[in-house]
């Protein structure tokens, strides 16, 4: 099933609908092309960092959604010479029209994260935005909810309507692209035919990431039989991730990226091994909640291959912890049975007589 029919059938249902995935997996253009084709009337709200303050919020939300809600002028009049005291009460009511709305519609939250952004300031009054936020999601029944969010929207209410099959969430597997896709792509952007095996294997390298299939398009697509070459690709990839994921990313959670790149596959208990902690666990399911390249492999979590190369470079340019890692690595392997992947740990660490034994 196409990506927008199964939008459509996603929003038109429920309640409340969630694209989660991080820059550059196309949550935007594929919810652009889902809005040119839907049935719903379309609200479309695009965030950045100054709509964290609460009387713009209202200003701009209650003025997108104004051709689908009666009675929005009046709040927008009154929202003019509001003072911080009676703005709770104004958002109440702008909930309530929202809420009254006669005709069902879509109401499309764009770039969402910016509210809940930890690197910026929080305002006086921000809390106000996601309580409304959070009652149009539960008793607005004609505005049906759309956040697309570079992580797992953290709204009141949210897991409860997902476990009652009144909201549902979509992460970047829904936006991966297919053979076929790069296909397409090539054709139209470069006018080249690419050969079945050539998309088929970037496909796979990139795992369906549309950024960085386009980059290594952009490098590859000229030569009649492209074949691509992550080691010469990687550059413009590795630039991307550093700009637009690591970048934005707490010290501490940076650290147990880097650090647990050295494992093909994650558990809090594995983790929690190697580092000798005991909070693997919160870091894993705050990786979950980002959408930071991980994804689920029977009962494991394993990074995407290109993110975890990536790790690895980063983790590289300290040798010595480097190798500790990988060291420990190694025994967790080898205690496990495990003996081709400890031995690949082994010898990454350049640990020849461990490696021989």
């Amino acid at each position: 099933q196409e990506l927008p029919e199964r939008l459509e059938q996603a929003i038109t249902s429920k309640q409340v609908v969630a694209v989660a995935a991080l820059a550059g997996w196309g949550k935007t253009t594929a919810l652009a092309q889902w809005a040119r084709q839907t049935v719903l009337p379309v609200a479309w709200y695009t965030l950045d960092s100054t709509d964290r303050d609460p009387c713009q919020f209202l200003d701009y939300v209650m003025a997108s959604a104004e051709p689908y809600v009666p009675g929005v002028a009046e709040i927008l009049q009154r929202l003019d010479g509001t003072s911080p005291q009676s703005l709770p009460e104004l958002f109440r009511q702008a909930a309530l029209l929202v809420a009254a709305a006669p005709r069902p519609f879509a109401l499309v939250l764009d770039d969402f994260h910016v509210l809940e952004d930890e690197n910026l300031p929080v305002l006086p009054g921000s809390e106000l935005i996601f309580e409304f936020v959070a009652k149009i999601a539960e008793y607005a029944t004609s505005c049906h909810l759309v956040l697309a969010s570079r992580m797992l929207p953290n709204i009141q209410g949210l897991a409860r309507l997902i476990a009652q099959r009144r909201a549902v969430f979509f992460d970047y597997a829904v936006l991966q692209w297919s053979a076929d896709d790069i296909q397409q792509l090539a054709l139209s952007n470069s006018g080249v035919q690419l050969n079945p095996a050539g998309a088929e294997q970037l496909a796979l390298q990139m795992n369906g990431w549309v950024t960085g299939i386009i980059l290594s398009l952009d490098q590859d697509v000229s030569t009649p039989q492209p074949v691509f070459d992550l080691a010469a690709d990687a550059g413009h990839v590795y630039a991307f991730f550093a700009e637009q994921i690591i970048a934005p990313l707490p010290p501490d959670l940076l650290r147990f990226l880097e650090d647990t790149s050295v494992l093909e596959d994650l558990s809090p208990q594995r983790c929690n091994a190697l580092r000798n902690t005991h909070d693997s666990g919160a870091f894993l399911a705050e990786i979950t909640r980002r959408g930071l390249f991980i994804s689920q492999k029977g009962s494991w979590l394993t990074y995407h291959s290109l993110f975890r190369d990536f790790l690895r470079a980063r983790l590289a340019h300290n040798p010595v912890r480097e190798r500790e890692l990988l060291l420990r690595a190694a025994e967790l392997y080898r205690n496990d049975d495990d003996l081709d992947r400890a031995l690949e740990c082994y010898l990454a660490a350049r640990a020849d007589e461990a490696a021989i034994a």
